[in-house]
């Protein structure tokens, strides 16, 4: 998916229906499960990804779903050592700590 330009599919949708919770929530979704590979992490943040989540979860904080998943993306993103500073850069602690998730992937150093 990631090769056939699926991540930067997601992040233009994401981008275009900005105001649709369940466009984000599928966002957030598809991004968290290709950043569950370690070789799609580098190019989701590269793609806009990263803004693209906190973006979701800034601007639905009453969709569970969207806070959620969201998290999860961030939080594969993050497992990466050569983004972590990049994830905490975007916002995504403060972010990560009012959805009561535990930060502690994004917290620590690379």
């Amino acid at each position: 998916i990631a090769a056939k330009g699926g991540i930067e599919a997601v992040v233009e949708t994401m981008r275009t229906h900005g105001s649709s919770a369940e466009v984000q929530k599928q966002g957030c979704w598809a991004l968290g499960n290709l950043a569950e590979h370690a070789e799609n992490q580098v190019a989701i943040a590269a793609k806009g990804g990263i803004d693209a989540v906190v973006g979701a979860i800034t601007s639905h904080p009453s969709s569970e779903g969207v806070q959620y998943l969201g998290c999860r993306a961030l939080a594969f993103i993050a497992s990466s050592d050569s983004l972590k500073l990049q994830v905490r850069k975007a916002g995504a602690v403060p972010l990560v700590e009012k959805v009561n998730l535990q930060p502690s992937t994004l917290n620590s150093e690379p």
